[in-house]
């Protein structure tokens, strides 16, 4: 379990990330998919979104440049375009989502540095053992 603890909370880190937006967007998909056409695009853009938030979760996002950043800007912005009526409600929701996001990661950065420190213990002792065991 101890294992499993690290890659758990950064699980529950990225799920808390999209969950507010991704309730509220299947609650009025009727409204977003009018046509096929439609069906497709929304589902580009969220997995574009999908990768982008777990890269986010991960610390590995990086935009490299302006021309980057605005070349995604305008591809999400073409591919979500039902749901860009609804910007202010996404986007506290997007908040919402990244505050409990920062709870999660507080528990992360714990966890992190507490298997640091057991690494360094055993690490500590075995040099310590190899040491006083040459000497007797």
């Amino acid at each position: 379990m101890k294992r499993l603890k690290l890659p758990l909370l950064y699980l529950l880190s990225f799920a808390l990330s999209i969950l507010p937006l991704a309730i509220y967007v299947l609650l009025n998909l009727d409204s977003y998919v009018t046509t096929p056409k439609d069906a497709v695009r929304l589902s580009f853009g969220g997995v574009i979104v999908l990768v982008l938030i777990g890269l986010k979760t991960l610390g590995k996002l990086r935009l490299g440049s302006r021309v980057t950043a605005l070349a995604f800007v305008f591809v999400l912005s073409y591919l979500l375009k039902p749901v860009l009526l609804d910007l202010e409600i996404l986007s506290f929701l997007a908040l919402v989502g990244e505050a409990l996001d920062l709870i999660v990661c507080h528990f992360i950065k714990k966890e992190k540095a507490k298997t640091e420190g057991e690494k360094i213990a055993k690490e500590t002792a075995r040099q310590i053992e190899g040491v006083l065991n040459g000497r007797v």
